[in-house]
């Protein structure tokens, strides 16, 4: 028979054993075109969770963001399509799920909730979706010279100098403070996309969180979504439709397309965010060093010599 010295011994060691095994990881910054980099997350704590995010230098020069163009005479506010064939339709490099959509349209057109701009275009107007369905709404703000800001919009919103727009909800990180909901209840641990911005609005920050993948990762909910965000750099952010819309895509300029998270499916959306941006500059080899060092010298002699 145990005594309760010993019985209690056990019990902080096997908790203690336990809190060992959990881990949290956040990668570093890999470049991936210029002023775009990569960078993933992962932790078992409260459970498995796999987390991508791309984070965009909006002061770099060649950064440009567009978004789905509306439809025109044809129904719906977009039409529906996979990241894949929106990255061969627009030629981005980075692709993200935008907001959610009316699921009463008919495939594939799509009406999609709340304020959407598309190249100073209104591609859907400006809702108070807090009066309209409840939500706490953000809208992500840009001028076409990547000033961006993310507030809540309604339709008496001054959109003067406004590219690109799109609105989502929750509004989960206002100000540098966890507005997201911590509760683990059925339909909050779901895959997760969402989009910020760092303090000084010099960087936007595109992140997913995979999930209902057994093993591999689970969800998260919104409040952890935004301790996501808050890791990776974001002060301002929203959470963008997820589940099965879930997917960040990157295109290499003349090379491989795919998806830099794992989606759970290759789901048509009614709208996406896209960056263009140019290829790395490529930092010169020792040997391409020498022949400019080799250059130089041999202009000097020939200078010298007349």
């Amino acid at each position: 028979m145990f005594s309760s010295l010993r019985w209690l011994i056990l019990l902080c060691v096997l908790f203690g054993a336990a809190d060992s095994q959990a881990y949290l990881t956040v990668g570093e910054w890999q470049p991936l075109f210029k002023g775009v980099d990569h960078a993933t997350g992962e932790t078992d704590e409260p459970r498995l969770q796999k987390v991508n995010a791309i984070r965009v230098d909006l002061q770099d020069p060649d950064i440009q963001l567009i978004t789905t163009p509306g439809n025109g005479a044809l129904p719906g506010d977009t039409t529906r399509q996979t990241a894949s064939s929106y990255i061969a339709q627009t030629d981005v490099q980075v692709a993200i799920n935008g907001q959610y959509i009316d699921l009463a349209t008919s495939y594939p057109y799509g009406d999609l909730f709340g304020l959407a701009m598309h190249e100073g275009q209104t591609v859907s107007i400006a809702q108070d979706l807090h009066a309209l369905i409840g939500v706490n709404p953000g809208t992500l703000l840009v001028t076409q010279d990547n000033v961006a800001r993310i507030e809540q919009t309604y339709p008496s919103t001054d959109l003067t100098g406004v590219w690109t727009a799109v609105e989502s909800w929750a509004y989960l990180l206002v100000d540098g403070v966890n507005t997201g909901d911590p509760r683990f209840i059925p339909g909050n641990i779901e895959p997760r996309s969402a989009v910020g911005l760092s303090q000084d609005g010099r960087y936007m920050i595109l992140m997913t969180i995979d999930g209902r993948q057994s093993r591999y990762s689970l969800g998260a909910t919104s409040f952890e979504e935004s301790e996501w965000l808050t890791r990776f750099g974001a002060y301002n952010g929203i959470n963008l439709d997820g589940g099965g819309s879930t997917h960040l895509w990157v295109s290499e300029h003349e090379g491989e397309t795919y998806a830099v998270n794992r989606p759970t499916e290759n789901r048509p959306v009614s709208n996406h965010l896209g960056i263009y941006a140019a290829p790395l500059i490529p930092e010169p080899t020792t040997s391409a060093l020498a022949l400019a060092a080799l250059c130089l010298v041999m202009s000097r002699r020939r200078i010298v010599a007349r």
